[in-house]
């Protein structure tokens, strides 16, 4: 057996016989989908595990939102920003992907200067701010990921009831109060390892579920700085929670996952 062929067999393991955990269940899976996905490691060296059983519909033509994920997430790392490091072959490939797919990303670029809490200016760093577009197509990405890590804790499929709300993370200093108060009710980070090598600076996430509200937290960090929120409400009678989440999300058999609540504004990815 070739590793094309072994890879292939582990892969209808995982998918064989269960329903897909993007769309509530309703359709039978067809093949696997990773979360997060390679492209959003360094050298796209992604560490086994994070493997869901997936319907061909809710995994196909999801490359174009993976590449602008990574290359969003990868920017936001402090030692590009500050001008620390110069971009890897990988992420140069990243952006010219995404560049093919995305007419524009970010809405302004600027210079900003850092400063002491005295006000001595001690270097200047970049601030991105995405653009509405991108934002969303980001929150999309995100609950994608969302799905995928409940499944993960739960061993089944999210139901077409719940309602996921999705907050963009960064290093934006005037960050959303409400997600940051609520990381708070977060446990310990869960990452991925090969052998003894941690990946919990390229990512990592943290959940809670309280099973009587039918409301699960996750946080999720990729490259220690850019990432999402999600507050989960599974059956979908907490609308004074739902509030406060500026992008929602729903799931079904028919459309798969797709926006119900966009409120729209771009993010900062420093600030």
């Amino acid at each position: 057996m070739t590793r094309a062929d072994a890879v292939r067999a582990g892969n209808r393991r995982i998918w064989e016989g269960k329903a897909c955990v993007l769309c509530g269940g309703a359709r039978p899976a067809e093949n696997v989908e990773h979360a997060p996905p390679k492209s959003i490691f360094h050298g796209k060296i992604r560490p086994e595990g994070y493997a869901f059983a997936s319907c061909k519909r809710c995994n196909n033509g999801s490359g174009h939102l993976d590449a602008l994920a990574a290359f969003v997430c990868m920017s936001g790392r402090n030692e590009i920003l500050f001008g620390g490091c110069k971009p890897s072959t990988h992420e140069i490939n990243l952006a010219r992907s995404v560049a093919r797919a995305f007419p524009k990303i970010y809405k302004r670029m600027t210079s900003t200067p850092i400063s002491t809490p005295v006000g001595l200016i001690t270097g200047h760093a970049t601030k991105l701010e995405l653009t509405e577009k991108t934002s969303q197509n980001f929150a999309k990405w995100s609950a994608k990921q969302a799905y995928a890590y409940w499944s993960e804790e739960n061993k089944a499929c999210l139901s077409a009831e719940a309602v996921v709300g999705i907050v963009m993370l960064t290093n934006d200093r005037k960050a959303d109060k409400f997600p940051n108060e609520m990381a708070k009710l977060l446990g310990s980070g869960r990452t991925m390892t090969h052998g003894k090598k941690s990946f919990g600076s390229q990512f990592f996430y943290r959940y809670s579920r309280n099973p009587e509200q039918g409301i699960t937290l996750i946080q999720a960090v990729y490259h220690e700085s850019t990432g999402f929120f999600a507050l989960i409400d599974e059956l979908n009678k907490h609308p004074e929670l739902q509030s406060k989440i500026p992008f929602r999300f729903k799931t079904s058999n028919a459309m798969g996952i797709h926006m119900i609540y966009p409120k729209s504004r771009s993010r900062l990815l420093f600030g």
